[in-house]
């Protein structure tokens, strides 16, 4: 069984609900792009980034953002 996508995050990890997204142009449909689940209150990607181990930290230096998710813990599709 596949998680529904109930919420769209993009990459400085803002939010949008999955109605929200589809009522608003192809623009936003582009730019939120990794499908996501709210969890306690908290938009977790379905697709997490393997590289930052979700954090959204790059790994190198914990200053930076994950150079393959940008920040937002999920990694966008294709």
């Amino acid at each position: 069984m596949t998680a529904k996508v109930t919420h769209w995050l993009d990459n400085r990890q803002f939010v949008l609900t999955d109605q929200q997204r589809t009522g608003m142009g192809s623009d936003y449909q582009r730019v939120y792009n990794i499908p996501a689940r709210m969890v306690r209150g908290v938009a977790r990607p379905l697709h997490p980034c393997a590289r930052c181990d979700s954090t959204g930290d790059e790994p190198t230096a914990t200053y930076d953002r994950c150079d393959v998710c940008r920040g937002s813990g999920g990694m966008p599709a294709a």
